[in-house]
């Protein structure tokens, strides 16, 4: 329990389910066009530096690309 309260993980499993989560999330606000939502979900998935970071992290450089007049 004092683990999980410091940010810690259960598991591989909990990790999967938030990255997995955390996609699903982006894709949905991706199809609402909130391209800023998007990247700060996809930021998270970053800075937890699970396995999927760096794929985010291309994700994150794409959108702002595309949708450059969205972010400051």
């Amino acid at each position: 329990f004092d683990r999980l309260e410091k940010g810690g993980w259960h598991n591989e499993t909990a990790k999967l389910w938030f990255t997995r989560a955390a996609f699903y999330t982006a894709d949905i606000y991706e199809v609402r066009q909130e391209w800023a939502k998007a990247v700060r979900i996809l930021e998270r998935v970053v800075e937890a530096g699970v396995s999927a970071a760096a794929k985010a992290g291309e994700r994150i450089r794409k959108l702002r690309a595309q949708y450059y007049t969205e972010f400051p």
